[in-house]
C-alpha cells in the first residue's frame, strides 16, 4: 500500500536535480542590511560553488562507502570545505577544489566534464568483497538504520512469522514454545519468538536466542489473560542464517497449534531484500532456510556508479560500492584533520548546505508536496552569508526548513530553547490576535477574548509575519496554531510585556513564562470535566493527555451512554490507542508505516494493531480534531476515518505524521524534521493534507468573546442526531 518503487537515478534525481535550474534562482531578498547594494555578501560564482558542494556532501557522505567518507567528522570538514570552494574563481578552479577536497576521503569519486564514469573497474587492492551503505531511514537510532554492508556491524534483520489458532487462548496460561532447527551459522543472531497482541492496542513478546549448534528449542512463557492472537516465528540479526524445521506452541490447556513450514504462508517483514528463503529437504522432514545473501563480489559501473551534474558543466561520479576486507576500505584513506581555522562566513554556509544535503537524501515528502529542493538552497545560501549573527543564522536557517513544508520540522540552537510558553493560547482572527486559552493564575489580568496589540514593544502582526516565514508546516490548520504559539516561546525563567486591549483600553501586562511541558496542554480553550455528560446521554472524554487511570475510572459509567464526544484537540498519550478496543469487534490497523530506502526508492512497511477490549461500549462517537492535532494525535484520527468508528467535527488536523530525526549541523545547529511517511488508505500521503472533518466548524471572534465552544456546540449537536437515528 503506497509501496512507490523508483530506480537509482531517479532517487538521485530527488537530491539532485540539474543544478542549471537551481543556479537560476533569483536571489533571496533578504541580504545583508550591512551590505552596500552593489556588493552582495557572496557573487554569484560562489553560491554556484557551495551549491555545488552541498550536493557532493550529499552523496558522498551517505552514499559513498569508504572509510574516509564514514568516519570523517562533517561538522568539523564542511566549513573548511566551504573556505576552499568560494576562493573557486570558475568551474575548473571548483573542479581542481573538489578534487582536492575529496581525494584523501573518497578516492574512487571522480568530478569531471563527462557524463560518465571513466574507468569500467575499481581498484581492489587487498579487497575480497564489496561494500556499501544501507540506510532503512537515517539511523542508526530505532525505527531507522544506517551501516554499511560488508565494512560495519550488520544491522539487517528479518523477522519471519505466521499467526496460529488457539480456541481458548485466554485461558492457555503456562505455555511452551518449541522449535526444531538446523545450520545455525556461525554469524549473527537467531531468535525463536512468540508475539502476542493483547486486547486493545498492546503486544507481549517471548523470545529465545538459538545458540550455536543447537537444535531442539524450548521456551515456556506465561500466556497473558487478555492474549488476543498470537504469531510464532524467527528473527534473524545480521549475517545470520538457520534451517527451520518445525514450530509449536502448547498450553496448559492441553491447545496446541502446529506450524507446518511447507505449507505456511510465512509474513516476512524488514531488509527482504538482504535474505533468501526457500524449502530444502531436512531428512524426512522439510525445512524452511533463512539466510543472510553473501557479500558481492562483482563490481558494475553501470549499476554501482552514481552520475549527477552538481553545476552547468561539471559532473560528480560516485562509486556506490567499493572494495573491501574486514579491516579497511580500498583504495585506503587518510584521516583529515583540519588547518588553521574556518571564516564564519564558512560555517554560517556550511549550516545550511548541511541540512540541504541531509534533507535531499532522507526527507521522504519531496515528491508527495512537489517541492523544488534544489532551488531554494541558492537563495538560502545568499541569506545565510548575509547573517552577521547566530539568530541571523537561526532565522536563515528556520526560514530554509520552513520550504519543507512539515510540522515537525524546526531549526535547533541552545542558544533559543522553546522550553517554556507565556501562560497564553492566542489564535489570528483576520487582523487581531486574540487570547483562546489561558492559565487560571492569569485569567484576570488577560481574559479570554483579550486582543494581543504587542509583544515586547513590537507589533504582534509584525511578529507574526516574521514567524511565518520561518515555521515549518504542511497545512493552514496546523499554521493557524503553532505561529501564535510560537510568539510565545523562550526561555524558561523569562517573561515577556504584552500590550493589551480590553473594553477599548490599551494597557501592558507582564507576564511570566512557564513550563512548556507541564503547561502546554493546559492553556488553551475552557472544556467540560473529563466524563461530564454534555447533554442527556452524551458523555465528554479529553484524549489530550489523557491517562490510563482517568480512563479506566470513568469507563464503567459509559457503559449506557448513548453517544460520547471523544475531544482530540491537541497531543493524546498511548492510552487513546487502547481506548479504541472497546469501540470495535474485530481487529482493526493503524497506518502503514513507511521507513524509506534510500537505495531502493522503496520503503520497509509495517503497521500495528488494536484488537477488541472488554467492557464493548455501544455509544455512537463523535469526534472533535483541528489543527493542533499533528503527529500521534492523526494517528489516532486516521485510525478513526479508516475505520469510520466516527463523525468527525471542527477543522482539518496538522497533516504531518511519522517519527522525527534530529541531525546536528555545524556551528551547533541542529534540524529536525519528520523521518517516515505515512500513507492513507489510498496510498496517498497524510503530510500535507491532513484529516478533514465530515462537518467543518471554526471557532469565530465573537463565539471567543461570548465564552462559547463552537466546534464542541457543533458535536452536540451531531451526537443528537446520532442518537435520535
Amino acid at each position: 500500500m503506497g509501496d512507490e518503487r523508483v530506480t537509482r537515478r531517479a532517487v538521485a534525481a530527488v537530491a539532485l536535480l540539474a543544478c542549471v535550474a537551481a543556479l537560476g534562482c533569483g536571489a533571496a531578498s533578504n541580504a545583508s542590511r550591512s551590505q552596500p547594494a552593489n556588493r552582495p555578501p557572496i557573487t554569484s560564482q560562489q553560491r554556484e560553488n557551495v551549491t555545488a558542494l552541498a550536493q557532493a556532501t550529499a552523496l558522498i557522505r551517505y552514499r559513498h562507502p569508504s572509510d574516509g567518507a564514514a568516519k570523517l567528522d562533517w561538522d568539523a570538514f564542511l566549513p573548511f570545505a566551504v573556505d576552499r570552494v568560494l576562493r573557486a574563481a570558475d568551474e575548473d578552479a571548483l573542479q581542481r577544489a573538489l578534487g582536492e577536497l575529496f581525494a584523501n576521503i573518497a578516492p574512487t569519486v571522480e568530478f569531471s566534464r563527462l557524463p560518465a564514469y571513466s574507468s569500467p573497474e575499481l581498484p581492489r587492492r587487498g579487497g575480497d568483497h564489496l561494500a556499501r551503505w544501507r540506510h532503512a531511514g537515517l539511523g542508526p537510532e530505532p525505527p531507522y538504520s544506517s551501516w554499511r554492508e560488508g565494512r560495519d556491524a550488520d544491522l539487517a534483520r528479518v523477522l519471519v512469522d505466521v499467526p496460529v489458532e488457539l480456541p481458548h487462548l485466554s485461558s492457555c496460561e503456562k505455555s511452551q514454545l518449541r522449535a526444531v532447527v538446523h545450520g545455525r551459522g556461525d554469524q549473527g543472531e537467531v531468535l525463536v519468538y512468540a508475539r502476542v497482541d493483547l486486547a486493545g492496542a498492546g503486544s507481549k513478546q517471548f523470545d529465545r536466542a538459538v545458540a550455536r549448534g543447537e537444535s531442539a528449542i524450548s521456551l515456556d512463557l506465561d500466556m497473558p489473560a487478555d492474549a488476543y492472537r498470537v504469531r510464532l516465528g524467527v528473527e534473524l540479526r545480521g549475517r545470520a542464517e538457520i534451517a527451520l524445521e518445525s514450530l509449536a506452541l502448547t498450553c496448559a490447556n492441553r491447545d496446541r497449534a502446529d506450524i507446518d513450514v511447507a505449507k505456511t504462508s510465512w509474513s516476512y517483514l524488514g531488509f527482504t531484500d538482504l535474505y533468501s528463503h526457500a524449502l530444502e529437504a531436512c531428512g524426512a522432514s522439510s525445512c524452511l532456510k533463512l539466510a543472510h545473501l553473501p557479500l558481492d563480489t562483482t563490481w558494475l559501473a553501470a549499476r554501482d556508479v552514481l552520475d549527477a551534474r552538481i553545476t552547468e558543466h561539471l559532473w560528480i561520479h560516485v562509486p556506490l560500492a567499493v572494495w573491501a576486507n574486514q579491516d579497511r576500505t580500498f583504495p585506503e584513506t587518510a584521516a583529515w584533520t583540519p588547518v588553521g581555522t574556518a571564516s564564519e562566513t564558512a560555517v554560517r554556509l556550511a549550516t545550511v548546505a548541511s541540512a540541504w544535503a541531509t534533507l535531499s537524501m532522507f526527507y521522504p515528502y519531496f515528491r508527495d508536496l512537489k517541492i523544488d529542493w534544489p532551488r531554494e538552497l541558492p537563495p538560502a545560501l545568499e541569506a545565510v552569508a548575509a547573517a552577521r549573527s547566530t539568530i541571523d543564522t537561526f532565522h536563515a536557517l528556520g526560514s530554509l526548513i520552513a520550504k519543507i513544508h512539515d510540522g515537525h520540522a524546526r531549526a535547533i540552537h541552545p542558544d533559543f530553547p522553546i522550553d517554556s510558553i507565556l501562560p497564553v493560547r492566542l489564535r489570528r482572527f483576520g487582523d487581531k490576535v486574540i487570547v483562546v486559552g489561558v492559565l487560571p493564575d492569569h485569567a484576570a489580568r488577560v481574559p479570554v477574548g483579550t486582543e494581543v496589540l504587542a509583544i515586547d514593544h513590537i507589533p504582534v502582526l509584525e511578529r507574526y509575519a516574521e514567524q511565518s516565514e520561518r515555521v515549518s508546516s504542511a497545512t493552514a490548520g496546523w499554521s493557524a496554531w503553532t505561529i501564535p504559539a510560537f510568539l510565545t516561546f523562550g526561555r524558561l525563567g523569562t517573561s515577556a510585556t504584552l500590550r493589551i486591549r480590553t473594553a477599548d483600553q490599551e494597557v501592558d501586562v507582564s507576564l511570566p513564562r512557564v513550563s512548556r511541558e507541564l503547561n502546554d496542554s493546559l492553556v488553551r480553550e475552557p472544556r467540560p470535566a473529563f466524563g461530564a455528560e454534555l447533554a442527556p446521554g452524551i458523555r465528554y472524554i479529553d484524549l489530550e493527555a489523557m491517562k490510563e487511570e482517568q480512563w479506566q475510572a470513568t469507563l464503567p459509567s459509559l457503559a449506557h451512554a448513548p453517544a460520547i464526544v471523544l475531544d482530540m484537540r491537541g497531543y493524546p498519550s498511548r492510552a487513546v490507542a487502547h481506548m479504541l478496543g472497546h469501540f470495535i469487534d474485530e481487529p482493526i490497523r493503524s497506518p502503514e508505516w513507511q521507513l524509506p530506502v534510500l537505495e531502493s526508492g522503496g520503503y520497509q512497511n509495517w503497521f500495528w494493531t488494536i484488537q477488541p477490549k472488554k467492557p464493548r461500549l455501544d455509544a455512537r462517537l463523535v469526534v472533535l480534531l483541528d489543527g493542533r492535532a499533528m503527529s500521534a494525535a492523526e494517528t489516532f484520527l486516521q485510525i478513526v476515518h479508516d475505520h469510520r468508528l466516527a463523525v468527525m467535527v471542527g477543522e482539518s488536523s496538522a497533516g504531518t505524521n511519522g517519527n522525527v530525526r534530529v541531525v546536528a549541523l555545524p556551528g551547533g545547529f541542529a534540524v529536525r524534521f519528520t523521518g517516515m511517511r505515512v500513507p492513507l488508505a489510498d496510498g496517498t500521503a497524510l503530510h500535507g493534507r491532513g484529516i478533514v472533518p465530515d462537518e467543518v466548524v471554526h471557532p469565530t471572534l465573537e463565539g471567543i468573546r461570548a465564552g462559547r465552544d463552537e466546534v464542541l456546540e457543533a458535536a452536540i449537536g451531531v451526537a443528537r442526531k446520532l442518537i435520535a437515528k
